[in-house]
């Protein structure tokens, strides 16, 4: 998982000083990614912005583990 915005800055203020206040994301956009690796080779790389659930891992597996392992292995690999 990636954050594209940071709201984790630490900020030292003098005693005496006024707090500077900044408009900040509650949500920040994430954006997921997907991979698998063996052996003989890398398949291949899924990136998503939707919440994981069980439709969308199918999915996943369906669109790119099986198809990049068929072709890396052939006929010789078991899930």
């Amino acid at each position: 998982m990636f954050q594209l915005f940071c709201n984790t800055t630490l900020v030292r203020y003098k005693i005496g000083k006024e707090k500077l206040q900044r408009a900040v994301v509650k949500h920040p956009l994430k954006v997921h990614a997907w991979g698998a690796f063996c052996a003989r080779g890398i398949m291949r790389f899924h990136c998503f912005t939707e919440n994981m659930n069980g439709k969308l891992y199918q999915d996943i597996l369906t669109k790119n583990l099986f198809t990049s392992t068929t072709r890396i292995l052939e006929r010789r690999w078991t899930f």
